[in-house]
């Protein structure tokens, strides 16, 4: 363990840092976890695509196939609508153009009003008090 000039204040220094320390005949450990949250993850786009197609390769049903990145007007093109939790329609994508927002708006339109609202049980590790405004989820 080391942070002080003597052996005391290192294992103070330890505590302080939210520590945890561990002996192992002479040689002590300070081991410590803390959570960094990178700022601006509500700005992080979100993108994806989706298909759909018969649950087995026997059934006769080619018309339903498709995927959300086949260009438009071919076959198997897929328009998307987004709805939000209230089932209130949010925009439509068409077939071959990507399906993208950021993740503050994908937690908007699933009812969250804001990233913070996914862990306010978290605290910053010096200060139980303050909870960090940026979260990394997922």
């Amino acid at each position: 363990v080391k942070g002080g000039e003597t052996d005391v204040q290192s294992m103070e220094a330890c505590a302080l840092g939210n520590g945890t320390l561990h002996t192992f005949g002479l040689q002590r450990i300070c081991v410590s976890k803390q959570a960094v949250y990178p700022v601006g993850v509500e700005n992080m786009e979100v993108v994806f695509e989706h298909f759909y197609m018969p649950m087995s390769k026997e059934a006769e049903s080619e018309m339903f196939e498709g995927s959300s990145n086949v260009p438009d007007g071919k076959k198997g093109a897929v328009e998307t609508t987004i709805f939000d939790h209230n089932g209130k329609e949010q925009g439509t994508i068409k077939s071959g153009q990507f399906i993208r927002k950021s993740l503050q708006d994908w937690l908007q339109i699933g009812g969250i009003p804001s990233i913070d609202a996914l862990n306010p049980e978290f605290s910053d590790y010096r200060e139980k008090h303050r909870h960090p405004t940026f979260r990394n989820t997922g």
